[in-house]
C-alpha cells in the first residue's frame, strides 16, 4: 500500500497549451497546440502524482494516515493539518469505518488544499476518496478507491469531477499495476474547456522502465478525440515519456500522430480519407525540458 501512497494516481494529469477556440476537427492549423495539450496530460502526470499523494501518504512528516489512524485508534474520525512538500498546507478529515486502525472498506478520506505549492504550482480547492475495496489475493495486494474532486487545481489548470483507481501490487514480484478511469472529469485551463473519458494505465516494475498507457476519448473546447496507445510509453524518472506513440482520431477520421522522443515529441497529421503512408503535415514539441 505504500506505493499506492507514494505515488497516488496518475490520474489529473496537468495539461496547459492553447487551442483554436471552437475546433470542430483536426487541421493543419490546430494539430500541433491539440498535439501539445494531449503530450502534457502525459508528461506532467508527476504533478498530479505528488498533488494525490499529500492526502493519501502514509509516508510524509511522518503521514496523514499515520498520524490519523494510530494516534488514538479509538476514534472513527480524526482531523488533520499537514504542511506541504514547497509551502502552504493541506487539512481534513479521516474517517476509519471499522476503527481498524488501517486502511479498509468505506474509509473516507476529505482534504482541503490551502495554498499547498507542489512542483512549483500552488494548489487549492477540496478532494475526497473513499475506499471501495482492499484485500488480498494469494501474493497480490488489491486498493479500489473512488476519487472526487470539486475546483481542485491551480491557475493553470482545474477540475471538477470523479475518477476510480485501482492498483495491484504483486507482492512476490514487487511489480505495480496502476489504473486511473476517469468519468466525465471537467477540466480547465485558461479559457479552454476539457472533458476526459480515458483511463490512464502505469505498469512500474521493481526494477527497470515504467510503462504507461492512455486509452479512451478526450473533448477539447468541443472537438472529441478517440485516444489510442499504438505503442506503451516507457517513461523516464520524471514520468515523461521517451518512447511510444499515441494516436488521436477526430470525428472526421483525421488522425493525429503523437510519437515520444528523448529530447522532444514528433506530431504527424493524417487529414480525413488520407491513404498515403507519409502525413499530410507534421511538427515538432518543444524539448522536454521547456515544458515542465
Amino acid at each position: 500500500m505504500k506505493k499506492l501512497l507514494r505515488l497516488g494516481v496518475a490520474a489529473c494529469a496537468l495539461a496547459a497549451a492553447g487551442m483554436a477556440q471552437g475546433a470542430t476537427g483536426l487541421d493543419e492549423h490546430n494539430f500541433v497546440d491539440t498535439a501539445d495539450v494531449i503530450a502534457d496530460v502525459v508528461s506532467n502526470s508527476g504533478v498530479a502524482f505528488s498533488t494525490m499523494a499529500l492526502w493519501t501518504a502514509a509516508d510524509i512528516r511522518p503521514g496523514v494516515r499515520t498520524a490519523a489512524f494510530k494516534a488514538a485508534p479509538d476514534s472513527a474520525v480524526r482531523q488533520f493539518d499537514m504542511p506541504c512538500p514547497d509551502g502552504g498546507h493541506a487539512s481534513g478529515t479521516i474517517r476509519d469505518t471499522d476503527r481498524s486502525g488501517d486502511l479498509s472498506r468505506r474509509d473516507r478520506f476529505v482534504t482541503v488544499f490551502k495554498d499547498c505549492v507542489v512542483d512549483g504550482l500552488v494548489m487549492s480547492g477540496q478532494g475526497e476518496f473513499v475506499v471501495t475495496a482492499h484485500r488480498y489475493e494469494g501474493m497480490a495486494e488489491f486498493t479500489e478507491l473512488d476519487f472526487s474532486f470539486d475546483d481542485m487545481g491551480s491557475d493553470r489548470l482545474r477540475w471538477t469531477g470523479r475518477a476510480r483507481v485501482t492498483l495491484r501490487s504483486d507482492l512476490h514480484r514487487g511489480t505495480d499495476l496502476y489504473t486511473v478511469q476517469y468519468k466525465d472529469l471537467q477540466a480547465k485551463a485558461g479559457e479552454h474547456d476539457m472533458r476526459w473519458n480515458f483511463s490512464f494505465e502505469l505498469v512500474r516494475p521493481p526494477i527497470g522502465e515504467q510503462v504507461a498507457a492512455l486509452n479512451g476519448s478526450l473533448t477539447l473546447d468541443g472537438m472529441h478525440l478517440k485516444l489510442r496507445q499504438d505503442d506503451g510509453f516507457t517513461m523516464r524518472g520524471d514520468g515523461v515519456p521517451r518512447t511510444g506513440q499515441l494516436s488521436a482520431t477526430d470525428e472526421h477520421g483525421a488522425r493525429l500522430e503523437i510519437e515520444a522522443g528523448r529530447w522532444r515529441y514528433a506530431y504527424r497529421l493524417y487529414r480525413a480519407g488520407s491513404t498515403g503512408v507519409l502525413p499530410d503535415s507534421s511538427s515538432q514539441s518543444r524539448p522536454h525540458s521547456e515544458r515542465r
